[in-house]
């Protein structure tokens, strides 16, 4: 993201080395960077969508 320009992130929560929540964050607050990201996730807690608003992911959706 420091060297090319994307119009999208699709944000897998749970990835293994860091993740979905700590990504966004970098991107949020290291990079400053405001691109949309659509957080794609099977977790089933009922306030997982809330956390990502709060991190600023503009959209949740949990995949089948």
């Amino acid at each position: 993201m420091k060297e090319h320009q994307y119009d999208l992130v699709l944000m897998d929560i749970q990835m293994p080395e860091m993740d979905g929540y700590e990504a966004t964050t970098i991107i949020r607050k290291e990079l400053n960077n405001n691109i949309p990201i659509i957080a794609l996730t099977a977790h089933a807690m009922n306030n997982e969508k809330e956390i990502c608003l709060a991190l600023g992911i503009r959209c949740f959706t949990k995949t089948v």
